[in-house]
């Protein structure tokens, strides 16, 4: 009888189903840490950001979490701690830290959210400007020469509490598994078909894939 290390495969399904396990407890545990961050009370500091007036704020916000968040994410600011509505839910993109954040802060930009389209606007009125909402957040103005002098103007800034809300894709999973499957059965999609002709090939081995 021949055995083999836990970490070697003997044949395609073997492989691709541990994959198609992990990738999916992966998904798992990313859902759970989202839902977890939901459910926490966050705090964030708001200062100034030059010119761009009360539409759009520099923040830091600071949240326990084990979800690791990335730049470029968008999460959802409401400061509202009790009865909110997603109407008034600040958009906060998420930059690299700057030189003087602290670990664990958390910066980005904060887009004040405009007054919500009535759910009986027609097509003009949903094409028309609309203003923004006017939650007051307190803010501090910074006009720092050094980091030194930024990192003062930080910590002189209120923290406000605020609950944060994060929507987590799983499409590239959901193309992982597809691919594993594609994979697994042998088939993969036909880029030029005649009319009538099968939407997919079937390959008896997966050596004939190519």
């Amino acid at each position: 009888m021949t055995t083999y290390p836990p970490t070697s495969c003997s044949t395609v399904f073997e492989t691709t189903t541990r994959l198609g396990v992990a990738v999916m407890e992966g998904l798992e545990d990313t859902q759970a840490k989202v839902l977890e961050l939901n459910a926490k009370v966050a705090t964030i500091r708001v200062l100034e950001a030059l010119g761009a007036g009360d539409a759009e704020y520099v923040g830091f916000l600071v949240v326990t979490t084990e979800f690791r968040i990335m730049p470029r994410d968008t999460l959802h600011i409401n400061f509202r701690l009790e009865n909110n509505i997603t109407d008034e839910d600040w958009e906060f993109v998420v930059l690299k830290p700057l030189n003087w954040c602290l670990q664990g802060e958390i910066v980005g930009v904060l887009k004040r959210p405009r007054k919500p389209i009535p759910p009986d606007a027609t097509t003009a009125e949903k094409t028309q400007f609309r203003p923004y909402q006017k939650t007051k957040v307190p803010f501090t103005k910074a006009r720092a020469n050094s980091l030194e002098e930024a990192r003062a103007y930080l910590e002189g800034s209120t923290p406000v509490r605020c609950l944060v809300t994060y929507q987590a894709s799983d499409k590239s999973k959901s193309r992982i598994i597809l691919g594993l499957n594609a994979v697994v059965h042998g088939s993969r999609p036909v880029q030029t078909r005649k009319r009538g002709a099968p939407a997919r090939e079937v390959f008896n081995s997966i050596k004939e894939l190519g």
